[in-house]
């Protein structure tokens, strides 16, 4: 399967998607990235195994980042961003299917239907700062994951 757009898929939990077939580059973070590590990506996919998930598959809506860390602060880099980018819509919704929809936290929130996944809102900050479109994946089988993100790709192609 070979895409035209530069897609990167990062599982933040240490997980490895596709290990067996090349869909697209594919890593493992566990912390926030490099910002260059996103320059040359069209297309974000970051996902995390959640195994207490009310369902198997869901997408990131939104987040509430109440960590305290930014990787956004000190100085900008102009050629990745604007020094204040707009972070209304992070995220982008899959296209090839509905899926129910979560809003993912960094740092200790008390607010009901929220998930903690520190990483994956600091990427997303990331990537967001540099214009990337973003799709956020939680799951609890890499499997139903791994098909999902097939299905967005060939949707993509079209």
């Amino acid at each position: 399967m070979t895409y035209h757009k530069k897609i990167l898929i990062v599982d933040m939990t240490h997980q490895t998607l596709f290990p067996h077939e090349k869909v697209a580059d594919v890593m493992t973070l566990s912390r926030d990235a490099k910002p260059d590590l996103f320059k040359p990506y069209e297309l974000l996919i970051f996902t995390a195994l959640v195994r207490d998930l009310p369902e198997d598959l869901v997408y990131v809506k939104d987040y509430i980042n109440a960590s305290g860390y930014n990787p956004l602060v000190g100085r900008n880099r102009d050629d990745l961003g604007p020094r204040f980018p707009d972070m209304s819509f992070v995220f982008s919704p899959p296209v090839s299917q509905k899926l129910p929809s979560v809003i993912v936290t960094a740092g200790d929130i008390d607010k009901p239907n929220t998930i903690r996944c520190d990483p994956l809102v600091w990427n997303a900050i990331l990537g967001s700062h540099q214009k990337k479109k973003i799709l956020g994946l939680l799951y609890r089988d890499r499997t139903q994951a791994e098909a999902l993100i097939k299905e967005e790709l060939k949707a993509l192609k079209r």
